[in-house]
């Protein structure tokens, strides 16, 4: 998780109210679920985190942030490779 996520997060809490977070388990993640569950679950604006898509069975509404935390993985790894070229 980078600040960029948090930013993101925060968004979402403005509009939203307090949010649970669902960490899904892509087969490119750089972080076990457990530990990206816990960097979730450390944002203020995070009330709770449950893991795995099943998990949001129960919720009314849903926002899904897949896309953009894909574009802010890519970015955070264009930044490391531009770092250590």
């Amino acid at each position: 998780m980078v600040a960029a996520h948090t930013d993101r997060l925060r968004e979402l809490a403005l509009e939203h109210g307090p949010l649970t977070v669902c960490v899904c388990d892509p087969s490119d993640a750089l972080l076990p679920a457990r530990a990206r569950a816990e960097l979730a679950a450390a944002c203020r604006d995070v009330e709770r985190v449950v893991i795995g898509e099943a998990a949001l069975a129960g919720f009314e509404r849903v926002i899904d942030e897949r896309p953009g935390d894909a574009e802010r993985r890519a970015a955070l790894m264009r930044h490391v490779q531009t770092r250590n070229a």
